[in-house]
């Protein structure tokens, strides 16, 4: 049985299983190494290099924050070099792709970025030097947990090009804020398939697969392609004192519902008629005409922090982060 405190050591045993021969025994133990100081080191993600060897990303305590920390080794696992990589605040890594003269790391910082933690992506040569280093998200919390190849650039959270440069993002998930992807691939169709954990299903905590395809603009939760043209515009303000402005734009008509909710979840708001009304339950869906509609949200009485709008339609969604600051 492998216990939470022997996960590092677990990671070494899956090493060697991976390494057997007809000399290895199938999960046979071959070599562990450790690394680090006196402070804190972890590792999260690892690659096997051209050479053999390996390169171990996860992050460390240089002095008093932690910042990210890559460890390159030979195929033994003798260190060849070891760095630090982030600012003045806490900035991690926790994943690693291979990319061409060196390696693409994601992971989130405090120390740049627009938030109190940002998504954060960055590339470095074999030698250790920073290529580049690209921050996403908004005011609220944005982290990057997963990492894949897209051929073209990388995606994360959203997607880059090959130099880190957005090219879009888009959230997914049910109304609850804690539903989190840590590891993306792109399977052999070019879609993108998420792992992670949701609350926004039965019970606590369940693991959660996602799958959405090509370059998505909205959610499909009945997996049936992005909606085409719906759009939940950025609020005017955001943040907000207040009051802000919701806009959205309906392609067809059908039925429509906007509804905002609080980190745990809970509805706050609902649409009814041309603005948000404070509620607790849902409103029934609107019918409303293929158009471009705008809506007014008061959050008086709500406590400052980040909510979230979601929009709905036949079976598709789209959601937007407003941040009430008081």
């Amino acid at each position: 049985m492998i216990t939470y405190r022997d996960w590092f050591l677990a990671a070494a045993l899956l090493v060697g299983a991976g390494a057997s021969t007809s000399a290895r025994a199938e999960g046979q133990f071959l070599w562990d190494r450790a690394f680090g100081g006196a402070g804190q080191e972890e590792a999260w993600s690892v690659v096997q290099t051209a050479d053999g060897g390996y390169v171990l990303v996860g992050w460390g305590q240089p002095v008093v924050d932690l910042d990210a920390y890559v460890v390159r080794t030979d195929s033994l696992g003798v260190a060849l070099w070891t760095q630090f990589y982030g600012g003045t605040r806490e900035d991690r890594a926790y994943a690693i792709v291979p990319a061409e003269d060196g390696w693409v790391l994601t992971g989130s910082t405090v120390s740049t970025g627009a938030g109190s933690w940002d998504a954060w992506v960055f590339k470095i040569a074999t030698d250790n030097s920073l290529q580049w280093s690209s921050t996403y998200g908004g005011t609220g919390l944005d982290d990057a947990f997963g990492l894949a190849d897209a051929g073209d650039g990388y995606v994360v959270a959203g997607k880059t090009d090959l130099d880190g440069n957005e090219l879009w993002t888009q959230s997914y998930g049910g109304p609850a804020f804690d539903d989190v992807a840590f590891s993306i691939i792109r399977n052999r169709d070019g879609d993108y398939v998420m792992a992670g954990r949701t609350s926004s299903a039965a019970g606590d905590y369940q693991a959660y697969l996602l799958v959405v395809g090509g370059d998505p603009t909205a959610v499909d939760p009945n997996g049936t392609g992005a909606a085409p043209g719906l759009q939940l515009l950025p609020a005017h303000p955001n943040p907000f004192n207040g009051r802000t402005r919701l806009e959205f734009v309906v392609p067809f008509a059908g039925r429509v519902q906007l509804d905002v909710y609080d980190l745990r979840g809970r509805i706050v708001g609902t649409m009814r008629g041309g603005r948000i009304e404070r509620s607790h339950t849902a409103a029934a869906m609107f019918w409303l005409e293929a158009g471009h509609y705008v809506v007014h949200f008061d959050a008086a009485g709500l406590t400052a922090g980040l909510y979230l709008a979601r929009l709905e339609m036949e079976g598709y969604r789209a959601v937007q982060k407003l941040v009430l600051a008081k």
